[in-house]
């Protein structure tokens, strides 16, 4: 409960510090002089000042919970003093404990006036990446651009703030966001070549492999050596999730089957052994664009060597539009039996993916013909009247993703 409490006025400070002008002060629209202020951060007695010291080099030397015992203790006798704030945000920081730093640099924020000077960056991102770490991405992100809005040469702000978008799926923002920063004069080697890795990952999501390979000698080229030059070696090897332009899947499945000349009419007896070869056959082809958009055809056919009045041949067409997991798409189906309609059917699915796990709720208006052929097992030849069986049919699907 008491995080709970914790992590809420965290976040209330923070949408208030967006809320008002930054230049404005907290202290001053809430009543309190700045004057008054001043002093209130000035309050430590000589005994608290030591106390304040040695919690400062507790911190310094990877003592982080005895830091915190004394720096919480000042702050109930001292909340408004910056620097108990100061040292205690990065306590909690370093020991994961981000809702209590987001409260602690929240509190620095207000009582500091709202500053945005070079010392308070600490205060900035920390707070943004303390959001970020607790699936508060998007608060994160505001933060860091009102804090690149006053220092644009920032650029681990401008690198974090680029891996949280990629996170949070933006991927068009975050080309943005690097090639301005590509475009800085005398850029540093490796702020260039984490630039370069970032838009290179992003054209392996998106299945852009010539892309991916250009951005991936970029990275070599300015930092042969190093984290990102590791890891887009890998990109450049590996297959991405999906490619651009056309893709085709095939495949082809053989199989018998006994007795299939008593059918449809199972009330016939069986003559001996009477097996049927038969083979399944599957056609899929895609062709992806860059904006979460792809054109579908696919086939599946189950076809007799001894029956093909029960050949079967199913045509799908279709439209999906992904983006954030979030997957729509109308669809027209069709499907043959012995090269005659069987049925039509239009409708839409809809899907979401989560991890390697996709939901996909498929609905159907399937409009079936009123005669199709069928030779029953006497070779007789039958016309059942099928238009009763139109209706709307729904499935629902559960897929993990290798």
């Amino acid at each position: 409960m008491l995080k709970q409490q914790q992590m809420t006025m965290g976040m209330a400070a923070a949408l208030l510090c967006l809320m008002v002008g930054w230049n404005g002060s907290l202290a001053t629209a809430a009543g309190m002089a700045p004057e008054n202020r001043v002093e209130l951060q000035q309050g430590l007695t000589v005994r608290e000042a030591k106390t304040l010291k040695a919690a400062i080099e507790d911190y310094q030397f990877q003592e982080q919970a005895k830091a915190i015992a004394a720096l919480e203790k000042l702050r109930k006798n001292h909340p408004t003093n910056l620097e108990v704030l100061h040292y205690l945000g990065l306590s909690y920081e370093e020991t994961k404990r981000y809702p209590e730093a987001q409260g602690a640099y929240a509190q620095w924020i207000k009582y500091s006036g709202n500053r945005m000077d070079d010392a308070a960056r600490f205060a900035w991102v920390g707070m943004a990446k303390a959001y970020d770490k607790t699936k508060h991405t998007a608060m994160g992100i505001k933060l860091l651009r009102k804090w690149l809005g006053k220092h644009p040469d920032d650029y681990d702000a401008t690198v974090a703030l680029g891996d949280m978008m990629v996170r949070s799926k933006d991927y068009d923002g975050t080309k943005a966001l690097f090639k301005a920063m590509l475009a800085k004069p005398n850029l540093p080697a490796n702020y260039q070549a984490s630039a370069h890795y970032y838009l290179g990952f992003i054209a392996w999501l998106e299945g852009d492999v010539n892309e991916v390979q250009a951005q991936g000698k970029r990275v070599l080229r300015v930092e042969p050596e190093g984290g990102f030059a590791s890891v887009i070696k890998q990109l450049m090897t590996t297959p991405p999730p999906r490619r651009l332009g056309l893709n085709l899947t095939a495949g082809a499945e053989g199989f018998f089957v006994d007795n299939v000349e008593s059918k449809p009419s199972y009330r016939t007896a069986t003559k001996g052994n009477s097996r049927t070869t038969g083979v399944n056959v599957t056609l899929g082809l895609t062709w992806n664009f860059r904006h979460h958009l792809a054109m579908n055809y696919n086939f599946g056919g189950t076809f007799y060597s001894k029956r093909p009045d029960l050949n079967l041949g199913l045509h799908m067409f279709g439209v999906t539009w992904a983006d954030k997991g979030v997957q729509l798409g109308p669809r027209y189906e069709y499907v043959t039996m012995y090269n005659k309609l069987l049925y039509q059917g239009i409708g839409a699915d809809v899907g979401y993916g989560f991890g390697k796990w996709i939901l996909i709720d498929s609905a159907r208006l399937k409009v079936f013909s009123h005669a199709v052929k069928v030779i029953d097992a006497n070779g007789k030849v039958l016309r059942p009247d099928l238009s009763y069986l139109t209706a709307w049919n729904n499935s629902f699907m559960v897929m993990r993703q290798a």
